[in-house]
């Protein structure tokens, strides 16, 4: 069939589970059940089916190509195609095969699953989508099981392929926002894809929910999966885990998912480790690193979803630390637009070319910073298997009764809105013009920032967060109007207890072909008088803080601001972190392997016996990944004081009594400061690794105040190099001489 064009056909009024919009086959028509639909240059337009708005096909092969389907709707599963088996006969092992090609589905409508594809095959089929666009399209609860799972597409049964493909926008009230999967005898390839934009909105996988069989091979290779939304966990990737391991990613790039129950924006359990991965760390996020080796930064530089050729795509920008990143073992040789990859491929869908025109700040649908930790690994689910059709003359056999793998919330969760891309229409829209903002807050107060209040937006804009500030942090909010971007606002929270000026960015964009501006928004902050940087010498009067202390050391004084000796002042940063990780003390133009530390002015007034020291963190929100699990536990969760212990620089752990030390040092690590009161590390690990609120006073308390057990400050960065410590529970008394120490760091001899 070709070149054929069906609008609004009804097939509901039949009321059976034969009955599509347009066309229904049994094997195609042909004799024995041998014959195959091919549909070429086709258009599908508001028809409604009972199972495929548009079109029903039992046990035969399909091939669709170069067609559209559009705004189709379907009372039971498959918006707009609906497929049960791709072979004459169910009961062998010869397969058919179901091919989608070139084609466009948009805006389709289903119940209980496949918005757009319900594909259904047997042990010998093969299912292959490639070079399509699945955009905005949605499923409902329904069935006897009030299943709602796929907003894109469902896949049961065998071998799916899927490659230079987009799966975008689409909605699903319980699982697998873009794409649902099954498969229980072959294996799931999706190369060159995009994964963008797509909602479960009330269970798991925004992006894709994997549920394979154990030992079944998923590879997903240079794909882009960005900006997915779960109610409750995993908002790009789902997996079982008993199958989490037979899941390889290649040259993937993950950036801005969300799951708004477990904060495991990506993934729920590590996936193998194909190599070139990159992560874009989440704000608030939690949970598994997504592979053991994924590269983990702070902004991917990616752009909103726009149309390059025919592709709906997520563009590199400029100094996106995806380009010339990847692997070559696996990699395609194009990207999904048909564009040649080099030697060195880049990560993700998308191949930047030599000459790019400037592309589309991407969307954010939440805030954003690292990644990472595993709480709890969810249940495992039992393999899942959808309801079958209702079966014409022959009966089909029905394949088992599906069974819902656990849903963590009773009700709906609207996910925060960030905008819909759709193919764009024709002319230019008006320009979005951005202007600078200046706002002034006290130290320790967030401030609400109308930040749109004095630019000019018109038409489908999304507004998202570009660089973040050093000090504080930031995040969008909907002001309780989900779908009304004209009255969002940003919120800055400075850290705490910082004074002085930061700043950020923030970006309008609009998608497709249009205009988007970046500007600076500058926040002043005024000092808090009730909080001000000590700057006395330290008493020498022990603490009443121990009714047996230590035999008293000596009076120390804090040392006066010095001028720092290291020829790199930058290394301290104002969150309190010393940054090795590109250092060239000796200007060599070579970074170096090693640096010289030095601890001077050691000295503590406490009665308790502290202890300090650095350990190594992975990010510059703190992070820290736990030696023995590999995860990455995030200031404030569960485990991190035991993790942050563990990752401690053992040879410069000080006391009372260690006088000046000197050391060597490996590069390449980025280092925060600890104190351990009463006590040191070691003993912390054995007695309190919880570090939970200790009577006998041994407890860790970190840069971060998240991350204690009291939530408060105790460690202040004094003139760039000199760190003083509070060593009490609840704050102690904020004289901050509980232990003292300059740091210097030269290059090694």
């Amino acid at each position: 069939m070709r070149g054929s064009t069906f609008d609004s056909n009804d097939g509901t009024l039949s009321n059976d589970g034969f009955s599509a919009g347009a066309i229904a086959t049994y094997g195609a028509g042909g004799a024995a059940g041998k014959g195959k639909l091919v549909i070429e240059n086709s258009t599908f337009t508001n028809n409604k089916g009972v199972n495929g708005g548009a079109i029903y096909n039992l046990l035969g092969p399909l091939t669709i190509k170069n067609s559209v389907f559009k705004n189709n709707a379907s009372t039971r599963e498959g918006g707009a195609i609906f497929t049960d088996g791709a072979d004459g006969d169910e009961r062998d092992t010869v397969g058919g095969k179901i091919l989608i090609e070139s084609s466009q589905f948009e805006g389709n409508k289903a119940k209980a699953g496949g918005g757009a594809l319900y594909l259904w095959t047997y042990r010998g089929d093969e299912a292959i989508i490639k070079d399509s666009t699945i955009l905005g399209n949605s499923v409902a609860k329904g069935g006897p099981n009030n299943l709602g799972r796929g907003g894109g597409i469902e896949f049961a049964g065998s071998k799916l392929t899927i490659a230079n493909t987009t799966i975008a926008n689409n909605t699903s009230p319980v699982q697998g926002g873009g794409l649902w999967v099954n498969n229980n005898t072959s294996a799931v390839t999706i190369t060159n894809s995009t994964i963008s934009g797509n909602k479960a909105l009330e269970d798991a996988g925004g992006g894709m929910f994997i549920n394979t069989w154990d030992g079944r091979p998923v590879k997903i290779t240079n794909s882009t999966i960005a900006d997915n939304f779960a109610g409750r966990d995993a908002g790009g990737i789902w997996t079982g885990g008993s199958n989490s391991d037979d899941v390889t990613l290649t040259n993937t790039l993950f950036s801005g998912n969300v799951a708004e129950k477990t904060k495991q924006g990506h993934s729920n359990f590590i996936l193998r480790e194909g190599g070139g991965n990159i992560v874009e760390t989440i704000v608030g996020g939690r949970g598994p690193k997504v592979t053991s080796n994924s590269r983990y930064v702070n902004d991917a530089n990616l752009s909103g979803l726009q149309k390059v050729g025919n592709d709906l795509v997520h563009q590199l920008l400029p100094n996106s630390p995806a380009i010339n990143a990847g692997t070559t073992n696996g990699a395609p040789t194009t990207d999904q637009t048909g564009i040649s990859r080099n030697g060195k491929p880049d990560v993700g869908a998308y191949e930047v070319r030599s000459q790019t025109p400037t592309p589309l700040p991407k969307e954010d649908t939440s805030p954003a910073v690292p990644e990472p930790i595993i709480p709890e690994p969810p249940a495992v689910p039992e393999p899942v298997t959808p309801e079958p059709p209702a079966a014409p003359e022959p009966v089909t056999p029905e394949p088992p009764a599906p069974a819902e793998p656990p849903v963590g919330n009773d009700k709906p969760v609207t996910p925060p809105d960030s905008g819909s891309p759709t193919l764009p229409d024709a002319g230019t829209p008006e320009p979005l013009i951005a202007e600078a903002d200046v706002i002034t807050t006290k130290a320790n107060t967030a401030v609400k920032i109308d930040v749109l209040a004095n630019d000019q937006i018109a038409g489908d804009f999304t507004l998202a967060i570009g660089d973040r500030p050093t000090n504080g942090t930031v995040a969008l909010d909907n002001n309780g109007t989900l779908n009304d971007l004209t009255d969002d606002f940003i919120r800055y929270t400075p850290e705490t207890d910082v004074a002085g000026e930061d700043s950020f960015t923030y970006r309008l964009s609009r998608n497709g072909e249009s205009v988007s501006t970046t500007v600076k928004v500058t926040v002043t902050e005024e000092p808090s008088s009730e909080s001000p940087l000590p700057n006395n010498p330290l008493p020498s009067n022990p603490l009443p803080n121990n009714p047996t202390p230590e035999v008293p050391t000596p009076e120390v004084s804090t040392p006066e601001v010095p001028t720092p000796v290291q020829p790199k002042p930058n290394l301290f940063t104002q969150t309190k972190l010393i940054d090795l990780r590109n250092v060239d003390l000796d200007n060599n133009s070579e970074l170096d392997s090693q640096v010289a530390v030095e601890f001077s002015e050691v000295g503590s007034s406490a009665a308790y016996n502290n202890s300090v020291g650095l350990y190594i963190v992975a990010d510059e929100s703190g992070s820290v990944v736990d030696p023995d699990s590999d995860q990455l536990i995030r200031p404030g969760e569960t485990g991190y004081a035991e993790a942050a212990l563990k990752q401690r620089l053992a040879d410069v752990e000080l006391n009372r009594a260690t006088g000046e030390l000197s050391a060597a040092l490996e590069t390449g690590v980025l280092l925060a400061p600890y104190i351990v009161s009463n006590g040191n590390a070691d003993q912390f690990l054995s007695q309190n690794p919880s570090n939970s609120q200790n009577s006998d006073s041994l407890n860790a308390f970190f840069a971060f105040g998240v991350a204690n057990p009291d939530q408060k400050t105790h460690i202040k960065l004094l003139n760039d190099n000199t760190f003083v410590f509070e060593d009490k529970l609840g704050g102690g008394d904020q004289d901050f001489n509980d232990f003292a120490f300059k740091l210097n760091v030269q290059g090694a001899a």
